[in-house]
């Protein structure tokens, strides 16, 4: 009970991401194809941020050659969003039935961007049927990920690292799980000459995240209901799935009470996005504003932008504790800390 509890206080910090997906349900009534594309762009830097943030954090500064030993560790990732990510310019979408309410004022933010969001107006047969506003943005310019995760040495040279969260409510946001593992292995002893001043290793890692909450977006104020629908929608669900891979050669020089390590990375990340379930969106109709019913309107696929990354990082020893600190560049830059407890 204990750990759940960690766990989901742990997740808490991930509320500037899951903290907006409420805002998504009200441009669902501008239809399949226009949500789609609203919830793409809101979305996009979730792909690569959150995506980014997973990846970071598997390296540490133990020492592979020891004999067995176990550690668990309380990690913070930061992906850094870069200003063109943080908004998008609703005049420059293909959008059918949606325009700015304010000709003036068409950027909306992403996930990532302002607190501040406009006003669209949902247009049917040239007749407005509804106005509503855009996702609000974190007000952050970072993702966060917090992580718990377990290593252990099962044998010389080799490093197992598993994260294990079983499938958690978020202080009434929602519901997360992760299963993530990477292995990494001490390869100076398959060099020709095994005298390096630095330990190299290579680490190979997988990652697997999913973000759930139920919408309760109900008929459009003034609207008349679907004569042909009998359900009272209430089976409406978000569904985020992420799916990380990296692989790493990684180099660690020990100074003492300090270990200075690095790397260089090949990684990707997926992000799965499905929101199912019945929902009504108001259209033109005989009488004034009707009502369509509409099943399970947004399914797509994103990949992350990080490709290459660069880390290096620093670690501090003492007694059974190593504080750490490392940061990654790549497209999407992620800084990582660390405080990992040798058992």
């Amino acid at each position: 009970m204990r750990i759940a509890f960690l766990l989901a206080f742990l997740f808490l910090f991930t509320l500037p991401c899951f903290g907006q997906f409420t805002g998504i349900q009200n441009i669902i009534r501008a239809g399949k194809e226009d949500a789609a594309t609203l919830t793409r762009e809101y979305f996009r830097p979730l792909a690569s941020g959150l995506g980014a943030s997973v990846n970071a954090g598997w390296t540490g500064p133990i020492d592979t050659t020891k004999g067995l030993q176990f550690s668990f560790q309380l990690r913070g990732s930061f992906a850094i969003i870069p200003p063109s990510q943080k908004s998008f310019d609703l005049s420059n979408l293909s959008l059918n039935k949606v325009q700015p309410a304010n000709p003036d004022y068409n950027r909306a933010p992403t996930l990532s961007g302002s607190s501040e969001a406009p006003d669209i107006l949902i247009i049917d047969n040239g007749v407005e049927v509804a106005q509503v506003t855009m996702p609000k943005g974190s007000g952050y310019g970072w993702i966060p990920v917090p992580q718990l995760q377990f290593s252990g040495n099962i044998f010389r040279h080799t490093r197992l690292t598993a994260r294990l969260v079983p499938e958690i409510p978020i202080a009434g946001y929602g519901r997360a799980s992760q299963v993530g593992i990477t292995t990494s292995h001490q390869i100076n002893r398959y060099l020709p000459n095994q005298q390096l001043p630095v330990a190299l290793s290579v680490l190979i890692g997988y990652n697997y995240l999913v973000g759930k909450r139920n919408f309760n977006l109900d008929l459009q104020p003034n609207a008349l209901p679907d004569p042909t629908y009998l359900g009272n929608y209430s089976n409406q669900k978000l569904r985020v799935q992420f799916n990380t891979a990296v692989v790493k050669l990684m180099a660690r020089k020990s100074l003492q009470a300090f270990d200075i390590y690095g790397g260089l990375g090949l990684e990707s990340s997926n992000m799965q996005v499905e929101i199912n379930g019945d929902y009504p969106i108001p259209v033109d109709g005989i009488g004034g504003t009707q009502t369509q019913t509409i099943t399970d309107p947004i399914s797509y696929s994103q990949n992350g932008e990080n490709t290459f990354s660069l880390m290096v990082g620093a670690a501090y020893n003492w007694r059974s504790l190593t504080i750490s600190s490392d940061l990654v560049a790549a497209h999407i830059p992620v800084w990582n800390i660390g405080l990992e407890v040798h058992l």
